[in-house]
């Protein structure tokens, strides 16, 4: 799933379930603001999960469904669910780390029939709640306006499909070519500051100690429409440690560097593990609600401009291009 700046964009291809059509798997358009928990969870997903267990109306699936091995296939650029060699369906998905249990809303659009005489599936909203355990991933979903409560499956529209997937290793194919930063951006509550952490989790992931290294930190000006660097001294190496735990939270992540306080849009670059990183960073304490965008247009990007009081989401010029030296 991907991140634009404090609002989640996502689509979603499909998931195959012994309802029907019951459930999807989702993929993201592009961005790359990592800045809550909520984004945390979505980097974490990063991975091939295989349905081992898919109860629906309190029933467990049978063993010809569960053989077909469906699979959600979550990316950087977003999510796929679909069983093994097969294709998904399409739509949107949002996750939400301040409720309990986590939610997660998922809206699908029409798509592929899940057999020769089946209907196409329509347009539906599934209100989730979702659980994030290493590599146990469990959801529960339903096909009406109220959310599960928990995670049990029953003949309530309200909590229909129980899903636990399981996080599969990755492939040769995969290991070779997938590596993925670590580093993410989120404002301290306490002191208002934006800074930069490594996500834990991740971090011990990847199996060894990794440098970082902070390059530079431009800013955007809503007035004129323009980025302009700002003065920060170049912090000495850190290492980014790979230590691993019972549990990963944020308040366990490694603290790398304090950018600033100020309210604003910001465009950062920083070597990690040898490789150049490039990243929007949202500095502000409201955030643009979900919104539908068009494409942008040709050298600009899709942002959320935060304000002391409220949140702008628009165009703004694309700062690969702007942000040079």
């Amino acid at each position: 799933m991907t991140r634009w700046n404090g609002f989640d964009l996502a689509i979603v291809v499909g998931l195959l379930s012994p309802l029907s059509w019951a459930i999807s798997t989702p993929s993201a358009l592009a961005g790359d603001e990592k800045n809550t928990e909520r984004d945390k969870d979505a980097a974490a997903l990063e991975g091939t999960w295989t349905v081992e267990v898919h109860d629906t109306h309190g029933k467990p699936a049978s063993k010809e469904f569960l053989a077909l091995e469906h699979q959600w296939v979550f990316t950087k650029d977003g999510i796929t669910m679909k069983a093994k060699g097969g294709e998904g369906r399409k739509g949107t998905f949002r996750l939400d780390h301040k409720q309990d249990p986590k939610a997660l809303d998922i809206t699908l659009e029409p798509g592929l029939p899940p057999g020769p005489k089946a209907p196409v599936p329509e347009k539906e909203v599934l209100k989730c709640i979702y659980s994030l355990d290493g590599d146990t991933l469990k959801v529960c979903y339903g096909l009406s306006e109220d959310r599960p409560a928990a995670f049990k499956s029953t003949a309530e529209r309200r909590a229909i499909g129980l899903v636990v997937l399981r996080r599969q290793p990755p492939s040769k194919e995969e290991s070779g070519g997938g590596w993925r930063s670590v580093v993410y951006g989120v404002i301290d509550d306490q002191q208002g500051m934006l800074m930069l952490k490594a996500n834990g989790y991740l971090s011990a992931r990847a199996g060894k100690p990794q440098d970082f290294q902070f390059l530079q930190l431009w800013r955007f000006d809503p007035k004129t429409e323009k980025w302009s660097k700002v003065d920060l001294f170049r912090n000495k190496s850190v290492v980014i440690r790979a230590e691993k735990r019972e549990v990963y939270t944020e308040k366990t992540d490694q603290e790398l560097l304090a950018l600033t306080r100020e309210i604003a849009l910001f465009w950062a670059e920083w070597k990690e593990d040898g490789r150049v990183v490039k990243s929007l960073l949202f500095s502000g304490p409201v955030q643009c609600e979900d919104i539908d965008l068009s494409p942008p247009p040709k050298g600009k990007i899709a942002a959320c401009i935060p304000y002391p009081n409220r949140a702008e989401a628009r165009f703004v010029p694309d700062p690969e291009i702007h942000c040079r030296e």
